[in-house]
Order: C-alpha cells, then sequence, then structure tokens
C-alpha cells in the first residue's frame, strides 16, 4: 500500500517551528484569503493539511473551519491546534458535497489540493467552493517545485493552471512564493 497524506503531515506534527516556518512560507496566500473576510467572518480551508496554516487569521478572530476526508490528519491538526493555541474547528468531510448552505462562508481555500485532481475535478472543487463562500481562494505549486513532491501532484505552469480554472468564476490570478505557486480567486460575484 502506498504511502498516505497523512504519513507526509507526521513529521510536522506538533512541531511549532515547523508550523511557523509554513505560515511565513505562505503568507501572501494567507493575506490574500484576508483580502476577501473580515475579522469575524467565517473560513472554510478545504484540505486540512497541518491544519494550522490560517492561524494567523483565527487568532486575528476569524472562526476558521478546517475540513478533510482523513480522520488522522483531523487529529494531527488538533494537536497542531493545541501547540500554537489556535481555536479551529476540524470536521471530516467531502470537499465534492460540503455540508455546508449556499454562501455560509466568507471565504474558501485550500492550498496544495487541486493539483492532485483531473481537470474535470479541479472545476468541480472551484465549483462547489463558490458556493458555499463568497469567494473562494485555491492555490497550487507550478512546475519547477518539485522539491518536496509527494503523491500524484500535477506540475503546471501559471497559463496551463488559469486555463484549467479559466471561465466565469475565475475573478484574478496571481503569482506567491516568488513565482513557484499559482493563486487563484473565484466567485460567482464580482470581487475587488
Amino acid at each position: 500500500m502506498g504511502r498516505k497524506w497523512h504519513d507526509f503531515y507526521r513529521n510536522v506534527c506538533g512541531e511549532p517551528d515547523l508550523l511557523l516556518a509554513n505560515q511565513c512560507t505562505h503568507k501572501d496566500f494567507i493575506t490574500e484569503v484576508a483580502r476577501y473576510a473580515r475579522i469575524s467572518d467565517a473560513i472554510l480551508e478545504i484540505g486540512a493539511g497541518t491544519g494550522v496554516l490560517l492561524g494567523p487569521l483565527a487568532l486575528a478572530g476569524a472562526k476558521i473551519v478546517s475540513l478533510d476526508n482523513d480522520p488522522v490528519i483531523l487529529d494531527m491538526a488538533r494537536v497542531n491546534a493545541r501547540v500554537l493555541g489556535l481555536d479551529i474547528e476540524y470536521v471530516e468531510g467531502d470537499a465534492f458535497k460540503l455540508a455546508y448552505e449556499d454562501n455560509h462562508f466568507a471565504v474558501a481555500e485550500s492550498s496544495g489540493l487541486l493539483e492532485h485532481f483531473c481537470d474535470e475535478v479541479i472545476r468541480a472543487i472551484v465549483v462547489e467552493s463558490c458556493r458555499v463562500a463568497r469567494v473562494a481562494v485555491h492555490g497550487v505549486p507550478l512546475i519547477g517545485r518539485r522539491i518536496g513532491a509527494f503523491g500524484d501532484e500535477r506540475w503546471m505552469d501559471e497559463n496551463e493552471w488559469a486555463a484549467i480554472c479559466g471561465g466565469p468564476l475565475l475573478r484574478r490570478w496571481m503569482l506567491y512564493e516568488e513565482g513557484w505557486s499559482w493563486i487563484g480567486v473565484f466567485s460567482r460575484y464580482e470581487v475587488e
């Protein structure tokens, strides 16, 4: 049996220096998510990862819900939240059928999730995230960034990502992490 994602995250579980370094690496992504939320807004993280990427927003007063389909990842995320003193809700769920009403969240986000799926599934996740939130922010690594690869990532450039995720929901996109990652901002509504 192949390695599971919780095997990957086990290396950083409970390690405050590594967790904080990950937040610093993704500061531009976190800032982009914050751009579309007010202090007390609810934000959905789709694909928990470490479960604390949005820790700075939780500390500022946002209500973070971190969703994953792997209960082991969620258990590790709870450990990480305790280590960093964060109040984050962890929920086992399905990114393709989010159990929330329309516009329940100010923002839905994922970082490092979309690159594991085919084009059709990527679009389905984007549409579903736009259903439950006013704005969806999705980040993916770009081709050339093979350091830290784990699993079945698709490696594409920014124009390929924009083409896959393009269409009526894509409002804007940009590069971050010194050009190693792509952020797409999506919404059923106009955004600044």
